[in-house]
């Protein structure tokens, strides 16, 4: 219902400001635990899978078998995902799709999330992650939220050893790619 759909909304502006005066006052801490992310992931594609329904946008999520362990923060993981897949349905117009990867990179894995939307103007890809910056896409409507999101992503992503990216060409959709070191055991038995 629409009113649920404000309350998600107000619990993640909320949210958001929480997490933005934790570190900007260098006190947001995470607690990294070794965890699946190709799982966590599953379950986040699932928990809004009503919200890609309702506007009509294709999702899925690419079957990955290969090593999906990391250190991770479960809760700040949860956060991470469920902004970007929120910010590729806010960018995608009704009858896109959204695919979502798991896959190796070296002692590395990666998760792209890549939409079918309008994607973002090549000079502003470089300041999406900036606190306040919000994609101008010309479209009114779609400028929901404080532009805090990325902001927030990146510095959750980053304070659990990851990278996050780019890549988007206008009208052409945007893929997100969030990268995290594989954990991998300190010691391998000998033999």
């Amino acid at each position: 219902s629409r009113m649920l759909m404000n309350m998600d909304t107000l619990n993640r502006m909320v949210q958001d400001q929480l997490n933005l005066s934790q570190i900007e006052s260098g006190k947001m801490r995470v607690s990294l635990a070794p965890l699946s992310l190709y799982d966590l992931l599953s379950e986040r594609v699932e928990a809004m899978r009503p919200i890609f329904t309702r506007k009509q946008i294709q999702v899925s999520l690419n079957p990955f078998d290969g090593a999906t362990v990391i250190l991770g923060d479960q809760d700040k993981l949860a956060q991470v995902f469920t902004n970007l897949l929120d910010n590729a349905i806010k960018f995608t117009p009704s009858g896109g799709a959204i695919t979502v990867t798991c896959r190796q990179a070296g002692k590395w894995l990666e998760t792209s999330i890549r939409d079918t939307g309008m994607g973002i103007p090549i000079k502003e890809q470089a300041r999406i992650f900036d606190r306040l910056h919000q994609v101008q896409t010309g479209q009114p409507k779609q400028g929901k939220g404080a532009g805090l999101g990325l902001f927030i992503v990146k510095q959750l992503v980053e304070l659990q050893a990851g990278t996050i990216r780019v890549q988007s060409l206008p009208g052409q959709g945007s893929e997100f790619i969030v990268a995290f070191p594989i954990s991998t055991p300190e010691v391998y038995p000998m033999g």
